[in-house]
Order: structure tokens, then C-alpha cells, then sequence
């Protein structure tokens, strides 16, 4: 056997020598580390939970980031019912009905799908806004003893194929009712009356008449007029072109509603059923992008009824005027030139006398009353008799623009004032002196020159 030699022995020792002071040096290296970081002042309260806690997302995302299930499944009963009715699918539409849910309801539904069927829909949808709902604690009770009650913002969105540019919105007061894992439109009613826009399906079977610039909708009571109409939509669009040039889309939808109720529907309860045939109505203007939304010719069932066909086409010129310019002008201009310039457009290929179209201008100026003053706009909201002058006047005035400065000046002024909305009589005068060359009593004098060279 053989013996180790003294070198090997002093390394080992040296080895272990080195080990420990190196162990000891560590040891110390930690305490003065520990002790350091005991000193320094902390700049934020320690967290109390463990680091890997602290790392994990919350376990109750934000609606933001994750629809609830509420707003998730009633946007897809929501989401399917749009597509029933862009598909035809009437069961599908009536799966998403509240099975407890009043007789009268179920059944109007069920009519609504039907009444839609005669409608040229380019699209129709609903959106949904959940930041903004109605507490269903003041509702009365519901049938049915549902889970849950909601009743957020819809909007009904739509557009008429061939004539919207862009699909129109309106209201839709509905309630929504869950029946264990399932969510089912409950009401259209409840939170109220008005709530809810109602358009001419809600009335009844539709029925439309296709024309080269547009179309006529109705129900079969109203057909002999709806036929009237379709006779003189295109020559109506040409005659207001002409006037307005082509910046808009020569496409118009009439609507023919079939009683009161539809009317005041479409067009709001400050319509004035006894004294006018027919208005031009909108859902929406952005006058900066120039964009109108749900623009349509709404007729009065029982004045258009009693029209002869030149008066309907004068009625027909003048709403469509409103359309062709609504995109371009705000509300609040001078009635006198907003409504005037609708008749003169209406009434300018008719070649009806100046004294057979106003009659009551007209005796007024063989009896020397000849207006002193621009009308107002107080006139052309009082009684029947004021506002029909009112219409006489305005018009005249415009025709009297048009006779002593053209046409094209008369549609330059009319866009001037009209595009700015309300404004004073200094800036009002400003621009007639600008476009026209006069002041507003030289507009009113020209007018009454013009009164009596055509009613003399």
C-alpha cells in the first residue's frame, strides 16, 4: 500500500480553510444586505398579499372588457330577430317572443312580421346600448313571474332599398324578460306610451309602387292615392332638380298612412291634420356632413284624398324641395323664404295665375292693401285663413327674387340664409344686400312692385 504524500494532505487543508472563510464572508455579506435595506425608508406601503396573488387579473371582468351574459344573449335574441326579419323567417322571429307575454302583444308581433313582408328592406337591425336602461322596479308586475326584468336602449335601425343612402334610426321601448337561462322580448309597451316608434307595418299589411325615382308605401285602403302619387313622383323629382341641380339623391320615399294614428305616428302630434296635405319629415340631420337620415313625404290621408292631380303635384314639388335641401340648410331660417321657396319651386312650371294660385293676396292688393313687411313667422302657425296668406306671401316674395334677379340668384340667396339657421335682421339684411344688391326694405319694395305688375 502506498503512502499519501505531504503535499496532497496540505491542499486538502487549505481547501477546507478556504470553504469556511468563504461561508463566514457570505454570511456576513447577507446581514449587512438585511440591515441596509431595514434602514432605507420604504417609498410605498408593502403589499400585503404574496407576489404570485398580486400577479393574477381580478376574477370579475368589467363589462368593457367582456359583454355580461345579459347583454351578450339579449343582443343575440336581439341579433336573431333582425335576421327573421331580413331572412323570412317567421319562426325564428316569433321564438324570440316571451311564451307568458300577453295575448295582444304575441299576436301584434306576429302581424308586425307579416305587415313587413311587402317592405323593401336593404337592411334592418337593432342596436343595443347598455349604459343607459330603465328600472323595471316602477313597471307594473309581468306575467309570467320572469327571473329578471331588463329594459336598455334599443334602436330600431333600417333602410328602405333604392332610397336611404344610409339606414335611419328610431326608438324601441322594449322589455326583456328572463325565464331561467333564457332571455325573451316581453314588452313593447310597458315602460310607457311613446316609447316605442311605430312605422306603417305596425298599421297593417304594406304595399308598395315602384317608380324610376322612388316609391310609394301603403295599405290597400290607401291605393287610389298611392296611385295618384306614383303618377307624378318622377315628373315631381325632374321639376325640383331642375330648380335645386342635382346635389341630392333624386330618390323619394312617400308614405300613404291609412288613418289619425299612423299619421301622427310618422310625423309627431304637432302635425296640423286640418290645414295641410301633406309634410316632409327626417329622423335625423347632421348639417356638417351634410347627411339627412329617414327622409320621407308623409301625406295627410284625408286632404291628399281631395286633391285634384295639378294641386298634388304642386304638393309633391314643394315637400320634395324640402328633401332635395334639408342635407344643406338648419331649421330656424325665415319661414317666409324656407316655405316660400317650397311653393315657388311647387308652383313655377304650373302656369297657374299669380291671382288664381294666392286669391287672398290677391283681393287684399285689388283692395290696396299691399304687404308693408316681410311675414312673420308667428303667421304661419295661427289660424287656417292667416296661414294660407301666409303661403301666398311667401311664395310671391320668392317669385318676385326670381323674376327680378333669376332663378339662380334666388336659389343662391335662399342657400345663404338657409344654411345659417336663426338669425337676427342685421345679418339678415346683410346677406340680401350682398347676394341681391338691396337692403330689406328694397326687398320689400320690389315685392310690392312685383305684386301689382301680376295682379293688376
Amino acid at each position: 500500500m502506498s503512502t499519501p504524500r505531504p503535499s496532497n494532505k496540505v491542499a486538502i487543508r487549505r481547501g477546507l480553510i478556504g470553504a469556511v472563510i468563504l461561508v463566514v464572508l457570505l454570511a456576513a455579506i447577507f446581514v449587512l444586505l438585511g440591515y441596509v435595506r431595514q434602514a432605507q425608508p420604504s417609498a410605498a406601503p408593502p403589499n400585503p398579499r404574496p407576489a404570485s396573488m398580486a400577479a393574477q387579473p381580478s376574477s370579475k371582468p368589467s363589462e368593457a372588457a367582456r359583454p355580461a351574459p345579459r347583454i351578450r344573449e339579449v343582443r343575440e335574441l336581439l341579433r336573431g330577430r333582425a335576421q327573421a326579419v331580413r331572412t323570412g323567417d317567421r319562426a325564428a322571429f316569433l321564438a324570440g317572443i316571451d311564451p307568458a307575454a300577453p295575448e295582444a302583444f304575441r299576436a301584434a308581433q306576429s302581424r308586425l312580421f307579416d305587415n313587413l313582408r311587402g317592405v323593401p328592406l336593404a337592411t334592418w337591425y337593432y342596436e343595443l346600448d347598455p349604459r343607459f336602461a330603465t328600472d323595471p322596479a316602477g313597471l307594473a308586475p309581468q306575467p309570467g313571474d320572469p327571473d329578471e326584468l331588463w329594459a336598455p336602449k334599443v334602436e330600431l335601425g333600417y333602410a328602405l332599398a333604392g332610397i336611404d343612402e344610409r339606414p335611419t334610426t328610431r326608438p324601441m321601448g322594449y322589455l326583456f324578460a328572463r325565464k331561467g337561462n333564457h332571455w325573451y322580448l316581453s314588452s313593447d309597451t310597458a315602460l310607457g306610451p311613446g316609447k316605442t316608434w311605430r312605422g306603417p307595418w305596425d298599421y297593417g299589411p304594406c304595399q308598395t309602387l315602384r317608380t324610376q325615382s322612388g316609391l310609394v308605401l301603403y295599405h290597400q285602403s290607401g291605393k287610389a292615392s298611392a296611385q295618384a302619387v306614383g303618377a307624378q313622383l318622377d315628373a315631381a323629382v325632374r321639376a325640383v332638380t331642375a330648380v335645386w341641380g342635382n346635389g341630392w339623391s333624386r330618390k323619394v320615399a312617400v308614405f300613404v298612412p291609412g288613418g289619425a294614428e299612423e299619421l301622427r305616428s310618422l310625423v309627431g302630434p304637432e302635425f296640423a291634420a286640418n290645414t295641410i296635405a301633406a309634410v316632409a319629415v327626417a329622423d335625423s340631420v347632421n348639417a356638417r356632413e351634410h347627411v339627412a337620415t329617414g327622409q320621407r313625404v308623409v301625406l295627410n290621408p284625408d286632404g291628399a284624398a281631395q286633391l285634384s292631380p295639378q294641386a298634388l303635384s304642386i304638393v309633391l314639388r314643394h315637400e320634395i324641395t324640402h328633401i332635395a335641401a334639408r342635407k344643406d340648410t338648419v331649421d330656424g331660417a325665415p319661414m317666409w323664404l324656407t316655405e316660400g321657396f317650397a311653393d315657388y319651386v311647387g308652383y313655377v312650371s304650373s302656369w297657374i295665375p299669380v291671382a288664381k294660385a294666392a286669391p287672398d293676396l290677391a283681393a287684399e292688393v285689388r283692395d290696396g292693401d299691399v304687404p308693408e313687411k316681410l311675414p312673420a313667422d308667428a303667421d304661419f302657425q295661427a289660424d287656417a285663413n292667416t296661414l294660407d296668406l301666409a303661403y301666398q306671401q311667401g311664395w310671391t316674395l320668392c317669385a318676385s327674387i326670381s323674376a327680378r334677379y333669376g332663378q339662380p340668384r334666388l336659389v343662391r340667396f335662399f342657400l345663404d340664409v338657409s344654411r345659417l339657421g336663426k338669425i337676427d335682421e342685421a345679418r339678415l339684411g346683410r346677406i340680401t344686400q350682398r347676394d341681391l344688391g338691396v337692403d330689406l326694405d328694397g326687398l320689400v319694395r320690389n315685392w310690392q312692385g312685383y305684386l301689382h305688375s301680376v295682379l293688376r
